[in-house]
């Protein structure tokens, strides 16, 4: 279905490409909010796990797919894990906002990290080798180490 919109390739990669340039995208867009609209950073932040959720959803396959030479595996499992993470750290931003407001957390550095650690477990759920495994533990502990 979604084959047809992106390259065979790099389809099975696509929650996590979606997932980079969300994160980028919120904390580049966080530069230019004053406190008083820091809100915005926040919904934008839901709207890329929502985005990504969904290609999770749009690229989940009956049949194991691959990427990166068997680097990325993309199937059914590793299509629900992913979406179970989007949901899980949507709902985990969403019940901490008074807590990070009230504590001077509340900004998109911290949505970016969450959304970089999220990054990394998704390149670990995905992983089709170790150099992958690895790859994705260190981006998840680097961001959890600074948070």
């Amino acid at each position: 279905m979604l084959n047809n919109f992106v390259m065979p390739e790099f389809a099975p990669a696509l929650p996590e490409i979606v997932l980079l340039c969300g994160a980028s995208a919120v904390l580049l867009g966080d530069l230019f909010l004053t406190d008083a609209k820091r809100h915005l950073s926040f919904w934008l932040t839901q709207a890329v796990l929502g985005a990504a959720a969904v290609a999770s959803f749009a690229t989940m396959q009956l049949q194991p797919g691959s990427a990166f030479s068997g680097m990325v595996v993309d199937d059914v499992l590793s299509g629900t894990l992913k979406i179970m993470s989007c949901i899980a750290v949507s709902l985990t931003l969403f019940y901490s906002r008074d807590y990070c407001a009230s504590r001077g957390l509340f900004r998109g550095e911290t949505f970016a990290l969450m959304l970089f650690a999220l990054l990394g477990l998704m390149v670990m759920i995905a992983a089709g080798s170790f150099v992958t495994l690895y790859l994705g533990l260190e981006l998840l502990s680097l961001c959890s180490y600074s948070m």
